[in-house]
């Protein structure tokens, strides 16, 4: 059976390109019209319970915390990066990014529910906070993150129907796992 572990950050750890072009897009115009440092929020939430369950356990921080420490660009990523090219044949990103990119650290504040809390479609599962380039860099790898743990919980068994009783209405709920989950790097 496998465990958070199995999805190491090691694993990912450096991986700033665990991202879409969208994201980099936005980030080199904010860094272009030298708003890469201006201050943002946002908040990583789901809008419907997985399984039609109603609610969901959050999974995964400690992985994606390792995740964001050891986020940064590294030469291979910036060597492809400077490969892009736009419709113009011109390079899609400039010199001065890239070099910007290669000194990017982590630097935003992060608020979580707690492990194994739960929780309710439309609550904020992560917060992060800090300079809006690192925000938007951090949209997708973040979303794919928290859903593969959410969708991955290895306490179902793949095989067959889970029964959690659920104390505080008296009722039970029906959960099946996914057979097949996305990894991180599908993103």
């Amino acid at each position: 059976m496998k465990s958070e572990t199995d999805i190491s950050p090691v694993a990912i750890s450096g991986r700033a390109l665990l991202t879409d072009l969208y994201q980099l897009t936005m980030a080199y115009g904010y860094w272009k019209s030298g708003r890469a440092e201006r201050e943002a929020v946002f908040h990583l939430f789901f809008r419907h319970s997985p399984f039609q369950c109603g609610f969901t356990l959050t999974a995964g921080l400690a992985p994606t915390i390792e995740f964001l420490q050891a986020f940064q660009f590294t030469e291979n990523d910036l060597a492809f990066l400077d490969t892009l090219r736009g419709n113009d044949d011109q390079p899609l990103f400039d010199r001065g990014f890239l070099d910007y990119l290669e000194t990017l650290r982590f630097s935003c504040d992060v608020d979580a529910i707690p492990e194994g809390t739960t929780v309710f479609p439309q609550e904020p599962l992560l917060r992060i906070q800090g300079p809006i380039l690192q925000c938007q860099l951090l949209e997708t790898a973040l979303l794919n993150l928290i859903n593969f743990f959410h969708l991955d919980d290895e306490n179902l068994d793949p095989k067959t129907w889970c029964r959690w009783p659920i104390l505080s209405g008296g009722f039970e709920v029906e959960l099946e796992e996914l057979r097949r989950a996305v990894q991180a790097e599908s993103g």
